[in-house]
Formats: structure tokens, C-alpha cells, sequence
């Protein structure tokens, strides 16, 4: 994977965070493209980033830490800025709206075409879910609130965490029903630092 491109996006999530607190309409920008948005990129990067710092079998890279911060941070700014309810500091076996079923098919698939995996998923999943739940609640809140395509309204999402226990669904502000783990999680409880 280039080092570079996780430098850019790290670049990319500062921006989006400073422009689109500065500019809150932005959010509702649509891409031509039903299926684009800037907030289902910025998963698709973190869950990137996740998995090549939990799943992956390659030498640790600062860089990917770094653009997961940057990238969370950015994301929960946003939300703080539409008085979105999440929990601030869960913990590495909060909830999540992956699955251990989808982890594993990716696993599968990352295997087909010959990318090294980690030889214990089971510590992997653990390590995966310790990045996600810094990010799962507001990226599905904010998906939910820009009506990104593809994506269900939180409402509708199945919320499970690494044992498959449901999230707690909770009524927050008026922008959107909140969902609330039971603690608070870091990399670094998840074995990630």
C-alpha cells in the first residue's frame, strides 16, 4: 500500500473538517453520482486504514494511526457542530455496526487475491473494532443525516458489537435518533497503538 496515500487523505480530512464546520451546508452537497459522497469516502478510507492496521499482515505504519485520528476527529467535529449525540470514549468491545460475518468475508476476499493477513482474526476483529467504534456512530449518523446513497438510515442499521450484542438505541437531538454503546473504547484498549 503507497505510504503516501494515507498522508493525502489525512490532508483531505483536515480539509473537509475546517471547510465543511466553516461552511456547514456543504455537507448536503451532492455528487452528481447517487452513490458518491464525502461521507462514505471518508468510511471507506477509515475502514481502509482500520484494516490495514488490525488485518493486515505488514509492518506497522505510523501513518495509518495518524489519518484514523485525523479522520475520526474530523468526523466527530462535524457532528459536535450539528449537536449530534455519540459517545466521546467507548471502549474496544462497544457495539459496532459491522459484523463479524462481514469482517470475515472481507478476509476471505483480501485472501483470494494473495494479501497477507495476521495469522490470529480473532485478535484482528478485536483490533479492527477497536478503530471503528471511534468512528461507527457518527459516520452513521452523519450518512444518515446527508442521505449518502447506499447507506440506511440510522434507523434501519443493525447495530452489533464483537460478541453480537445490540446497541442501545437512544433519543438524542432532533436531527436523528442516537445510538449509545454501554462504555468507552481507544486503539490502544483494543491491543492498537
Amino acid at each position: 500500500m503507497d505510504d503516501d496515500l494515507f498522508v493525502r487523505w489525512e490532508e483531505w480530512f483536515m480539509d473537509v473538517e475546517e471547510s465543511h464546520i466553516s461552511h456547514p451546508s456543504l455537507l448536503f452537497f451532492r455528487s452528481p453520482h447517487p452513490e458518491r459522497s464525502w461521507i462514505t469516502a471518508a468510511g471507506c478510507v477509515l475502514d481502509t486504514a482500520a484494516i490495514r492496521a488490525s488485518t493486515i499482515d505488514l509492518p506497522r505504519n505510523a501513518q495509518t494511526d495518524l489519518v484514523l485520528r485525523t479522520g475520526f476527529f474530523a468526523l466527530r467535529r462535524i457532528a459536535d457542530h450539528f449537536g449530534m449525540e455519540y459517545n466521546a470514549d467507548p471502549t474496544a468491545d462497544s457495539p459496532i455496526s459491522v459484523t463479524r460475518r462481514e469482517f470475515d468475508l472481507l478476509c476471505v476476499e483480501l485472501r483470494a487475491i494473495d494479501i497477507p493477513l495476521k495469522a490470529d482474526l480473532d485478535q484482528a476483529w478485536r483490533d479492527y473494532c477497536g478503530w471503528r467504534v471511534n468512528y461507527d456512530q457518527v459516520l452513521i449518523q452523519l450518512c444518515g443525516l446527508v442521505m449518502a446513497g447506499g447507506q440506511p438510515a440510522p434507523e434501519d442499521t443493525p447495530h452489533a458489537g464483537p460478541a453480537g450484542q445490540p446497541m442501545t438505541r437512544v433519543k438524542g437531538n432532533d436531527v436523528h435518533a442516537q445510538y449509545a454503546p454501554s462504555a468507552h473504547a481507544t486503539p490502544t484498549a483494543a491491543g492498537v497503538t
